[in-house]
């Protein structure tokens, strides 16, 4: 089934805006799609809301709620929803976001344009990421503000807000999976496929890069949701926006709470950071290995041979030496 849209004025047809949820996250919705609405008026793009069964609407979006899995009991994987989703979608181009990842300041659709241009334009890069964590003083391919993220990163894919080539995400996608299992697993898989994904210059007090969709999902900024609850400074943004909420229904994880779950986190991911780095690396090297030509690699075997030949002789030759120097030592100590 391929999706059309009742109102084609002003659309355009080049990329499609997939917010992931599912219906059990139906309250974020009006939230999210309000404040985004505030900040993108003139959004030029087709939106779907990727959830099981539930429809919506918000004045002034046209949403699509496909409702792939209307009268099914069984809980599908997210990756096998998103598989099905991506299916229905023409457009060659997708931005993928999370319903907790609310857009804070306004969008300026010219800039956004001409971030998208350069995926638009270079088949090498398979996604561009707007969320600023790209360090600026890190050693890389940089496009304007963007870097590419290095193949030993820990997370080379991360559900960011970010534009994707609609193939690349795909080849990425198996069934079976959840959001965390897809980042993880998923940024082993994209080694293999020699793309390039790049990621926003970190906005900060050193350097001069403003965020093009300005998204601070983290705990030092304490917006979205984290474990089911909301982040302390949500009643905040909402108050803002003028957005009514029942903050007891959730629940909020108050500032120490969610400072102390980011170090833990942090903690850990240095941890398993330098595991992961090196299996990368492993991997990496087996693969190109196995990429080379095999007459290149014959040649480097009957290289290598005398080689090791030549250096089991030395080392043989300077046991023997040793072993001769200390008979003559013990010699000269037993006179």
């Amino acid at each position: 089934m391929k999706i059309t849209f009742k109102n084609k004025k002003n659309i355009n047809d080049n990329l499609c805006l997939i917010v992931c949820s599912c219906d059990d996250y139906s309250d974020v919705w009006y939230p999210y799609f309000e404040i985004f609405k505030q900040n993108w008026p003139d959004f030029p793009f087709e939106i779907i809301l990727n959830t099981e069964t539930k429809l919506y609407q918000h004045e002034g979006l046209n949403i699509k709620c496909l409702q792939l899995y209307k009268g099914i009991e069984d809980k599908v994987s997210w990756s096998e929803r998103m598989i099905k989703t991506l299916r229905t979608v023409e457009a060659d181009f997708v931005m993928l976001t999370c319903e907790d990842n609310f857009i804070v300041s306004p969008v300026d659709t010219k800039k956004f344009n001409s971030a998208f241009d350069i995926i638009k334009n270079d088949r090498k890069i398979s996604m561009l990421s707007f969320a600023g964590k790209m360090r600026s003083f890190e050693k890389t391919k940089w496009i304007g503000n963007f870097g590419r993220i290095s193949m030993k990163k820990r997370y080379r894919i991360v559900l960011d807000t970010a534009i994707w080539r609609k193939d690349a995400l795909l080849r990425n996608l198996v069934p079976g999976e959840s959001p965390w299992e897809f980042e993880t697993n998923g940024t082993e898989r994209a080694l293999w496929d020699f793309t390039e994904y790049y990621r926003y210059k970190n906005y900060d007090e050193f350097n001069d890069a403003e965020p093009i969709i300005n998204v601070p999902f983290t705990s030092l900024n304490g917006i979205g949701i984290v474990g089911g609850k909301w982040r302390w400074r949500n009643p905040e943004l909402f108050s803002k926006y003028n957005i009514p909420m029942d903050f007891s229904i959730r629940g909020i994880i108050d500032k120490e709470t969610s400072l102390k779950q980011s170090k833990a986190a942090i903690e850990f991911s240095e941890t398993y950071r330098k595991e992961v780095e090196d299996n990368i690396k492993t991997q990496i090297k087996s693969q190109i290995i196995r990429r080379l030509p095999k007459s290149f690699l014959n040649l480097c075997v009957s290289l290598k041979k005398p080689f090791l030949t030549n250096k089991r002789t030395a080392q043989t030759e300077l046991q023997v030496d040793q072993g001769q120097g200390e008979k003559k030592q013990n010699d000269f100590n037993g006179k």
